[in-house]
């Protein structure tokens, strides 16, 4: 949860496993929980604008989402 304290705005993966993250969405104002990998990236591309910097954090492949979204906003 620290992690997400200085971030403007912050997207969650719903994990197969619940370990509180709708907990976690209820003591931060700014962040929002998808609950698949093409939700994710949709709700990134509503909310970024040029200048904007992403830090994607994952403990495993995480679905090609950064490349997906690397994809999408060249594409804009």
């Amino acid at each position: 949860a620290s992690s997400l304290e200085s971030a403007d705005v912050s997207f969650l993966l719903r994990p197969d496993q619940d370990w509180g993250v709708d907990d976690l969405a209820s003591n931060h104002h700014s962040l929002s929980i998808a609950n698949d990998p093409d939700d994710l990236l949709l709700r990134l591309r509503q909310v970024l604008v040029p200048g904007d910097q992403v830090v994607v954090m994952s403990n495993r492949h995480f679905h090609g989402v950064q490349q997906r979204l690397l994809s999408q906003l060249v594409m804009r």
